[in-house]
C-alpha cells in the first residue's frame, strides 16, 4: 500500500479498532530499526499528551486522505499517467529531477496497481521519447514540464 521512511508509523488502527483483524503487515526493504509501542503505552500517551494525541490524528488523517487519492487515480487515470505521477511527485523531492528507486521496480509497480511487466513498458515507452533516462536504479527526468506536458496528453 505505501512504503514508509525515517520517522513514519503504522498500524495505530489497532490502538482503536476492538475485536478486529488487523489488515497491516510490513516487509523491510533495507535494513531498519524498529519500536513496537505496547496499545496501553499509546492509549496513556494520547490520554496525558494532546499534542501527540493530534498529531497521530493528522497523520492517520493525511493517510486516509492518500488512500483516497489512490482509488482516485486507479480508476480514472491511465497506468502511464501513474507512473508519470509518481516520477514527478518524487522528483520534487530532490535537486535537478533526480528521482533514485529506493525499493525494487515491482514494489514501485505495485503501489501503483500495475504489473511489473506493464511497468517495465512504460519506463521503455518514456525512454524512448527521452522523458526520462534511466541507469540502474537511478531515474532522472531532464525535464519535468514536458513529462508533465506528457502525461496531460494522455488523459486526453
Amino acid at each position: 500500500m505505501r512504503t514508509l521512511g525515517p520517522g513514519d508509523s503504522f498500524g495505530e488502527e489497532g490502538v482503536f479498532l476492538e475485536n478486529m483483524e488487523s489488515l497491516v503487515s510490513a516487509q523491510a526493504t533495507s535494513a531498519l530499526f524498529l519500536l513496537h509501542i505496547s496499545k496501553d503505552s499509546m492509549l496513556s500517551l494520547l490520554e496525558r499528551d494532546p499534542a501527540f494525541a493530534m498529531r497521530m490524528l493528522s497523520n492517520m488523517s493525511r493517510r486516509v486522505y492518500t488512500l483516497l487519492k489512490d482509488i482516485e487515480s486507479y480508476t480514472l487515470k491511465s497506468a502511464t499517467q501513474r507512473v508519470v505521477d509518481y516520477f514527478l511527485e518524487h522528483a520534487q523531492l530532490q535537486d535537478g529531477g533526480q528521482f533514485r528507486f529506493n525499493t525494487n521496480k515491482a514494489l514501485v509497480a505495485s503501489l501503483l496497481n500495475i504489473t511489473p511487466e506493464h511497468f517495465s513498458r512504460i519506463m521503455r515507452e518514456l525512454c524512448a521519447r527521452k522523458l526520462i533516462t534511466v541507469e540502474g536504479r537511478d531515474v532522472y527526468i531532464p525535464d519535468p514540464v514536458r513529462l508533465q506536458a506528457y502525461e496531460t496528453l494522455e488523459s486526453g
